[in-house]
Protein backbone atom coordinates (compact mmCIF):
# COMPACT_ATOMS: atom_id res chain seq x y z
CA UNK A 1 0.00 0.00 0.00
CA UNK A 2 1.29 3.43 -0.90
CA UNK A 3 0.34 6.78 -1.55
CA UNK A 4 3.01 9.09 -3.65
CA UNK A 5 3.58 12.90 -2.64
CA UNK A 6 2.54 15.15 -4.97
CA UNK A 7 -0.75 16.14 -7.43
CA UNK A 8 -1.15 15.72 -10.97
CA UNK A 9 1.80 15.32 -13.71
CA UNK A 10 4.52 14.78 -10.90
CA UNK A 11 2.56 12.40 -8.53
CA UNK A 12 1.86 10.27 -12.28
CA UNK A 13 5.63 10.56 -13.34
CA UNK A 14 6.71 8.79 -9.74
CA UNK A 15 3.89 6.18 -9.93
CA UNK A 16 5.23 5.47 -13.19
CA UNK A 17 9.24 5.32 -12.04
CA UNK A 18 7.50 2.86 -9.06
CA UNK A 19 5.65 0.76 -11.61
CA UNK A 20 8.47 0.20 -13.77
CA UNK A 21 10.87 -1.05 -10.50
CA UNK A 22 8.27 -3.08 -9.42
CA UNK A 23 8.39 -4.82 -12.47
CA UNK A 24 10.82 -6.59 -12.84
CA UNK A 25 11.31 -6.93 -8.60
CA UNK A 26 7.95 -8.78 -8.15
CA UNK A 27 9.23 -11.14 -10.63
CA UNK A 28 12.55 -12.14 -8.41
CA UNK A 29 10.50 -11.94 -5.09
CA UNK A 30 8.10 -14.56 -6.36
CA UNK A 31 10.95 -16.80 -7.15
CA UNK A 32 12.04 -15.63 -4.07
CA UNK A 33 15.33 -14.68 -5.20
CA UNK A 34 14.75 -11.58 -3.33
CA UNK A 35 13.16 -10.52 -0.10
CA UNK A 36 10.29 -8.33 0.44
CA UNK A 37 13.06 -5.94 2.12
CA UNK A 38 15.52 -6.05 -0.82
CA UNK A 39 12.72 -5.59 -3.31
CA UNK A 40 11.55 -2.31 -1.35
CA UNK A 41 15.33 -0.98 -1.54
CA UNK A 42 15.77 -1.49 -5.03
CA UNK A 43 12.61 0.28 -5.45
CA UNK A 44 13.76 2.86 -3.64
CA UNK A 45 16.93 3.26 -5.59
CA UNK A 46 15.48 3.83 -8.44
CA UNK A 47 13.26 6.02 -7.35
CA UNK A 48 16.26 8.16 -6.02
CA UNK A 49 18.72 7.80 -9.23
CA UNK A 50 15.41 9.00 -10.86
CA UNK A 51 14.31 11.65 -8.95
CA UNK A 52 17.37 12.76 -6.35
CA UNK A 53 15.34 12.75 -3.54
CA UNK A 54 12.57 15.14 -4.56
CA UNK A 55 9.90 12.55 -5.16
CA UNK A 56 8.78 9.77 -2.72
CA UNK A 57 6.26 7.78 -1.73
CA UNK A 58 4.78 6.41 1.63
CA UNK A 59 4.59 2.45 1.44
CA UNK A 60 3.28 -0.27 4.35
CA UNK A 61 3.59 -3.97 3.34
CA UNK A 62 2.46 -6.99 5.60
CA UNK A 63 3.79 -10.68 5.53
CA UNK A 64 2.03 -13.38 7.12
CA UNK A 65 2.16 -16.91 7.45
CA UNK A 66 -0.34 -19.74 8.23
CA UNK A 67 0.61 -20.08 11.56
CA UNK A 68 -0.12 -16.51 12.71
CA UNK A 69 3.55 -15.18 12.13
CA UNK A 70 3.18 -11.51 10.68
CA UNK A 71 6.14 -8.92 9.42
CA UNK A 72 4.93 -5.47 9.08
CA UNK A 73 6.80 -2.56 7.67
CA UNK A 74 5.89 0.77 6.91
CA UNK A 75 7.24 4.61 5.62
CA UNK A 76 4.50 7.09 6.70
CA UNK A 77 0.94 4.78 7.19
CA UNK A 78 0.30 3.42 10.26
CA UNK A 79 -0.41 -0.47 10.87
CA UNK A 80 -2.58 -0.78 13.44
CA UNK A 81 -2.86 -4.24 15.48
CA UNK A 82 -6.73 -4.65 16.42
CA UNK A 83 -7.60 -7.72 18.94
CA UNK A 84 -9.96 -8.75 21.51
CA UNK A 85 -7.10 -7.86 24.27
CA UNK A 86 -6.26 -4.22 23.15
CA UNK A 87 -5.57 -2.87 19.75
CA UNK A 88 -2.82 -0.48 19.18
CA UNK A 89 -0.97 1.12 16.54
CA UNK A 90 2.21 -0.60 16.02
CA UNK A 91 5.15 1.63 16.31
CA UNK A 92 7.86 0.92 13.60
CA UNK A 93 10.94 2.89 13.92
CA UNK A 94 12.91 3.82 10.65
CA UNK A 95 9.41 5.18 9.09
CA UNK A 96 11.93 6.82 5.86
CA UNK A 97 9.74 6.88 2.83
CA UNK A 98 10.85 5.36 -0.32
CA UNK A 99 12.75 7.91 -2.63
CA UNK A 100 13.56 10.39 0.05
CA UNK A 101 17.10 9.04 0.86
CA UNK A 102 19.54 6.60 -0.69
CA UNK A 103 20.63 4.97 2.69
CA UNK A 104 16.99 3.56 2.61
CA UNK A 105 17.19 0.39 4.86
CA UNK A 106 13.32 -1.58 5.68
CA UNK A 107 12.68 -2.07 9.46
CA UNK A 108 10.66 -4.72 9.82
CA UNK A 109 7.75 -5.31 12.99
CA UNK A 110 7.42 -8.64 14.34
CA UNK A 111 3.77 -9.66 15.92
CA UNK A 112 1.83 -13.04 16.38
CA UNK A 113 -1.36 -12.86 15.75
CA UNK A 114 -4.25 -14.97 16.92
CA UNK A 115 -7.27 -15.99 15.73
CA UNK A 116 -9.93 -13.60 14.94
CA UNK A 117 -7.01 -10.02 14.84
CA UNK A 118 -7.43 -7.41 11.96
CA UNK A 119 -3.92 -5.68 10.48
CA UNK A 120 -5.70 -2.11 9.26
CA UNK A 121 -3.29 -0.11 7.20
CA UNK A 122 -4.35 3.32 5.45
CA UNK A 123 -3.29 6.63 3.57
CA UNK A 124 -3.52 10.40 5.12
CA UNK A 125 -6.58 10.77 2.97
CA UNK A 126 -8.70 8.22 5.44
CA UNK A 127 -7.11 9.21 8.60
CA UNK A 128 -3.49 11.45 9.93
CA UNK A 129 -2.62 12.32 13.41
CA UNK A 130 -2.26 11.06 16.86
CA UNK A 131 -6.33 12.04 17.72
CA UNK A 132 -8.35 10.66 15.35
CA UNK A 133 -5.59 7.66 15.16
CA UNK A 134 -6.47 6.97 19.15
CA UNK A 135 -10.59 8.28 18.54
CA UNK A 136 -10.48 4.81 16.24
CA UNK A 137 -9.04 2.52 18.69
CA UNK A 138 -11.27 3.67 21.36
CA UNK A 139 -14.17 3.05 19.19
CA UNK A 140 -13.19 -0.18 17.96
CA UNK A 141 -12.12 -1.67 20.73
CA UNK A 142 -15.78 -2.48 22.08
CA UNK A 143 -16.48 -4.11 18.93
CA UNK A 144 -13.54 -6.58 18.14
CA UNK A 145 -15.82 -9.44 18.02
CA UNK A 146 -18.07 -8.13 16.09
CA UNK A 147 -15.94 -6.68 13.08
CA UNK A 148 -15.94 -7.07 9.35
CA UNK A 149 -14.65 -5.31 6.67
CA UNK A 150 -17.46 -2.75 6.05
CA UNK A 151 -18.07 -1.89 9.66
CA UNK A 152 -14.30 -1.24 9.97
CA UNK A 153 -13.89 1.25 6.95
CA UNK A 154 -17.47 3.04 8.70
CA UNK A 155 -15.71 3.54 11.97
CA UNK A 156 -12.13 4.51 10.26
CA UNK A 157 -14.29 7.20 8.24
CA UNK A 158 -15.56 8.23 11.20
CA UNK A 159 -12.64 8.88 13.65
CA UNK A 160 -11.10 10.60 10.29
CA UNK A 161 -14.12 13.12 9.59
CA UNK A 162 -13.01 15.90 10.98
CA UNK A 163 -9.54 16.50 8.89
CA UNK A 164 -10.40 14.73 6.01
CA UNK A 165 -8.39 16.48 3.00
CA UNK A 166 -8.79 16.24 -0.56
CA UNK A 167 -5.92 13.12 -1.05
CA UNK A 168 -6.11 9.74 -2.38
CA UNK A 169 -8.03 7.60 0.68
CA UNK A 170 -6.74 3.82 0.83
CA UNK A 171 -7.41 1.14 3.48
CA UNK A 172 -5.78 -2.28 3.70
CA UNK A 173 -7.60 -4.89 6.06
CA UNK A 174 -6.49 -8.14 7.12
CA UNK A 175 -7.70 -10.63 9.27
CA UNK A 176 -6.16 -13.85 10.43
CA UNK A 177 -8.59 -16.80 10.67
CA UNK A 178 -6.17 -18.74 12.41
CA UNK A 179 -5.19 -22.12 10.94
CA UNK A 180 -8.59 -23.08 9.19
CA UNK A 181 -7.77 -25.11 6.25
CA UNK A 182 -4.13 -26.01 6.93
CA UNK A 183 -3.44 -29.72 6.89
CA UNK A 184 -2.21 -29.71 10.96
CA UNK A 185 -0.34 -32.76 9.98
CA UNK A 186 1.47 -31.38 7.30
Amino acid sequence: LGDVVGKGPSAALTHSGIAASLESQIKLWERGAVTTEELLTAVNGTMYDLYQGTMNSTFAFAEVTRDGKARLAAGGNHWLHINSKKSLSVPITGRSLLGLKPDFAVQVRELNLEAGDWLVCFTDGVLEGGRPISRFIRAVQGEVATLDNERLKSLLTEAGKDQVHPDDASILMLRFEGKKGVDQAA
